[in-house]
């Protein structure tokens, strides 16, 4: 049954696949691949929620495992579910608080949900078990420029000028630091860097980003 399952896998037959699928699942030493193949079926036959399903049941069984966990996590972020992504991140930490995918995942979600404080924190974490991951310096960066902004839309800039300066202060190392590690990001540091350049008046490095934002139009 393992054997019919995944050559329906490597043949591209989501039928054939899923045929004896039950029973090949009860084959333990290969569970963990059966279960990937089903998954790729479902994902051909456009079956969404038998994909979930699985994907659930991969992960549930095998939290650390490099294939359940990212699929199942772009599959609730492309639908804007970042609860039901963090829902993910908090199980997977149970089995291991230091994985960093996890923490990843978390820290991305918790930025889109709007979540800052903790992004904050997730973010942090992640720097300090891991200083060259770019995506947690972004993170943060984009937490105080989001926060920026918010300001700026109250229209208040004598009232508000001092926390501003202070928030892109704060922006400012991080997204140095992700410009560092990611030099070729540059439709994403770029722009950033810009405003807070502008903003700080930092003249030199304002001007030289500029440069490097004409080399993007």
């Amino acid at each position: 049954a393992y054997w019919a399952t995944f050559c329906g896998f490597k043949l591209r037959q989501p039928d054939e696949t899923l045929r004896y699928h039950a029973l090949a699942l009860r084959d333990t030493a290969k569970r963990e691949f059966t279960l990937q193949y089903v998954c790729e079926a479902y994902l051909q036959q456009a079956n969404d929620s038998g994909l979930v399903a699985t994907l659930t049941q991969g992960f549930d069984e095998y939290p650390e495992h490099p294939y359940f966990f990212p699929r199942l996590a772009d599959y609730y972020t492309a639908k804007g579910q970042y609860d039901d992504v963090l829902k993910l991140t908090e199980q997977g930490l149970k089995t291991n608080a230091d994985n960093q995918l996890f923490l990843l995942a978390q820290s991305v979600a918790q930025l889109n949900a709007g979540y800052y404080d903790e992004c904050l924190k997730t973010s942090e974490r992640l720097i300090a078990l891991n200083d060259t991951m770019p995506e947690a310096y972004y993170n943060v960066a984009t937490v105080h420029l989001n926060r920026a902004l918010e300001l700026e839309h109250e229209n208040e800039p004598r009232k508000n000028h001092a926390q501003l300066v202070k928030l892109y202060q704060d922006a400012r190392p991080y997204m140095e630091a992700y410009r560092k590690l990611a030099p070729d990001d540059k439709k994403r540091w770029a722009p950033a860097l810009h405003r807070i350049y502008l903003n700080l008046n930092m003249g030199k490095r304002f001007d030289e980003i500029d440069r490097v934002l004409k080399t993007l139009n």
